[in-house]
């Protein structure tokens, strides 16, 4: 990327905070439209330029946020940089991409894309309009509110006030009892403040609504699919939620009945919510590298580079640039995240991760976004840089997977590497029908936002029928006069919607994850076969990261050796690659 100097519409002195500086660079980008080739290259490298260093300010102020959580200075910094400077880029986005796709000079712009660019830009022009600038604006201080009130949350926990980050840890605890505990914890807390949670929804979804209606959209799932810029239709995801629901739900629940048999005293051989991600017989039973930040991150060092050379490259340019802060310290938000900086050209992973078999493919999943943000970094196009959200999870859920062969590095007994390996499979099997039990409920919920619990009970039984919301019969493990509580599992079964920010703050994101295992499920099964195979099946992954965006989500995913996740025979297939992995079965 050229340097700021080069385009005489950003000197030296501009700054992406301040309003000033913004609004001439953008009055000039309106002003100049391309006369001749060389007006035109100028014209997008300026574009370019512009939006890397906006964005590059934007994710300094988050990542500083996430850093100090709670700090007033940094809020109020990131409340007037969205006001003013992000205010400002809505209301000029419509403008800079009418000038674009109305330019006899287009093609002089950047190299040839295949005029993917343009498509994309030509959907988004619809969720571009400047009058959508002000409920877009509303929406993002709603989120940060939201964001606010879960971040400071805390619930009555072994009689002690605990934030709710730490107890949703523990309810993947080895042990059933505390495991039920903090289920009861958190979902107490919930209910306490239901009111809040669909005061922070409904006010969202109104926004939402208002936007699409005034962008000429019949409902707001479109509306958003086209702002995403998503090479997929919501038909598609309709059809893939059906195909999940058809073979991924009873495997889940063929191996929730095996749990029950073990666990539970369950006449109705099913499993209790507490239970329902956790496979007792393969529960990892000690910490990665002995519960050690320092050792675990040696460790990381290691694995790295030997997944491939380019993740080792990764990682080591991360730890020089201070960009891997992963363990958890005093104002730090829960959660993780891995940011792009499109300056340095080198991303951010963000974490609190306790060191924990959960939390460890957790940091993989990070790391393989930093990976691929690493890898297409040097793409100029800066529109063309990152693919769909789908393809970035796939990405990153498929290092989770790879992360199996270093597993070792972690645990020195073997038995304890190959337990957290099956723990993590199974992990994985039981989110899918959750990720599409999410994504259908937004889709239908849109259409009367007052009924959140009703439908996501509804829901409940579709995707996630193995699961018991009775407490009547208490499992094997648990004494019932430890987890005597006022609050029953079956009030929790219509809350599950606000247990995850994305509902919140990144609306119809969470079919992603459910394509990402499509995809992820199938390398794994590929490198499980080893020799010759693993080491194309891993290289063909690692090319698709250098092409970022240039390519559509269906043609990466074929250029990754996968088959399309939207088929049904793709769904089939892989529920019978999960159910024979985790049988211990020959794939």
């Amino acid at each position: 990327m050229a340097s700021s100097s080069l385009h005489p519409f950003l000197p030296q002195d501009f700054s992406p905070s301040d309003l000033a500086s913004v609004r001439s660079a953008m009055n000039h980008l309106k002003a100049a439209a391309p006369h001749n080739p060389k007006s035109a290259k100028d014209w997008y490298d300026c574009f370019c330029a512009l939006s890397d260093r906006i964005t590059d300010h934007q994710t300094a102020l988050e990542i500083k946020s996430a850093c100090h959580l709670g700090d007033p200075a940094t809020e109020h910094e990131l409340e007037i940089f969205d006001r003013d400077i992000i205010g400002l880029v809505l209301s000029q986005r419509a403008s800079l991409i009418r000038i674009y796709l109305e330019s006899p000079w287009q093609k002089a712009m950047h190299a040839d894309d295949g005029g993917r660019l343009r498509a994309e830009l030509m959907r988004r022009q619809r969720t571009s309009d400047a009058r959508l600038t002000e409920l877009q604006l509303q929406e993002n201080s709603l989120i940060r509110q939201y964001r606010s009130f879960v971040h400071s949350a805390q619930t009555r926990f072994l009689d002690t006030d605990t934030p709710l980050s730490v107890v949703v840890g523990k309810m993947n605890d080895r042990s059933e009892s505390l495991r039920r505990l903090a289920y009861l914890s958190f979902w107490r807390f919930v209910e306490a403040h239901r009111s809040d949670y669909k005061r922070f929804f409904c006010d969202l979804a109104k926004l939402r609504q208002q936007q699409a209606n005034l962008a000429g959209y019949r409902d707001y799932e479109s509306f958003v699919y086209d702002d995403m810029g998503r090479d997929f239709t919501p038909d598609d995801a309709r059809r893939l939620r059906k195909s999940i629901a058809k073979h991924i739900v009873p495997v889940v629940s063929r191996f929730s009945n095996r749990q029950a048999a073990k666990l539970e005293f369950n006449p109705r051989q099913k499993i209790h919510p507490w239970n329902a991600r956790i496979w007792q017989d393969v529960f990892p039973e000690a910490q990665p590298c002995g519960g050690d930040q320092d050792a675990l991150t040696n460790a990381f060092q290691a694995a790295a580079t030997q997944l491939h050379h380019v993740a080792g490259q990764c990682l080591e340019a991360l730890l020089a640039t201070k960009g891997f802060d992963v363990f958890p310290r005093h104002r730090k938000a829960p959660g993780a995240f891995c940011a792009l900086r499109p300056k340095l050209g080198i991303p951010f992973v963000f974490g609190n991760f306790s060191v924990s078999a959960r939390d460890l493919f957790s940091m993989f999943h990070e790391f393989g976004h930093a990976v691929h943000g690493y890898c297409s970094a040097p793409i100029e196009n800066t529109l063309l840089r990152s693919p769909g959200l789908e393809y970035c999870e796939f990405v990153s859920t498929t290092f989770e997977f790879l992360a199996h062969e270093t597993l070792d590095l972690f645990w020195s007994e073997k038995g304890h590497a190959q337990q957290a390996a099956k723990f993590h499979l199974f992990h994985s099997l039981a989110f899918i029908p959750f990720a599409a039990q999410i994504d259908e409920w937004q889709a239908r919920i849109y259409q009367n936002p007052e009924e959140t619990d009703e439908l996501w009970s509804e829901l409940t039984d579709t995707y996630r029928p193995h699961l018991d919301w009775h407490t009547d019969a208490p499992s094997k493990s648990v004494d019932v006069r430890q987890t005597r509580d006022p609050l029953d599992a079956a009030a929790t079964k219509g809350l599950g919607w606000c247990s995850r920010p994305h509902v919140f703050t990144t609306p119809f994101y969470y079919i992603d994850y459910a394509i990402a295992q499509m995809g992820a499920w199938q390398i794994y099964a590929q490198v499980q076969t080893g020799g010759a195979e693993r080491k194309a099946t891993l290289q063909k992954l690692v090319d698709t990261l250098f092409l970022g965006g240039q390519r559509s989500t269906l043609r990466l995913f074929e250029a990754a050796g996968c088959w399309s996740p939207f088929e049904d025979a793709t769904v089939a297939k892989v529920a019978s690659i999960i159910e024979a992995t985790l049988n211990g079965s020959k794939v």
